[in-house]
């Protein structure tokens, strides 16, 4: 394998935990965590550079999602906002079926 090239599952209904993690190192080796935390431009950076890279930053997990997960993020004006609305979305759905699992060892 190329040390350049790897293969990442999308996201999906049920791998949520495990995409995130992935998901933030490959943006954190791309230089474009900063996008999504803290979510704003380094002091001096000019207000093109922080578009181009919060643009790259977006297409990169909107890249990494299944079609069906794609109108969590379609509105998302940064990728900040689009990382909010998957985490909102798949850590209740994740925090629900926790819950029905530990209902179900009663």
């Amino acid at each position: 394998m190329d040390g350049n090239r790897f293969s990442l599952q999308k996201l999906n209904n049920n791998n949520y935990l495990t995409w995130k993690f992935k998901v933030e190192l490959l943006l954190i080796r791309e230089d474009l965590w900063r996008c999504v935390d803290p979510g704003v431009k380094k002091a001096g950076e000019s207000n093109d550079a922080w578009i181009a890279l919060d643009a790259k930053a977006q297409a990169t997990i909107g890249l990494l999602i299944e079609d069906n997960q794609h109108g969590l993020i379609r509105a998302a004006p940064t990728a900040k906002a689009a990382w909010i609305a998957i985490q909102n979305h798949h850590q209740k759905a994740t925090l629900i079926k926790s819950f029905a699992f530990e209902a179900d060892l009663r």
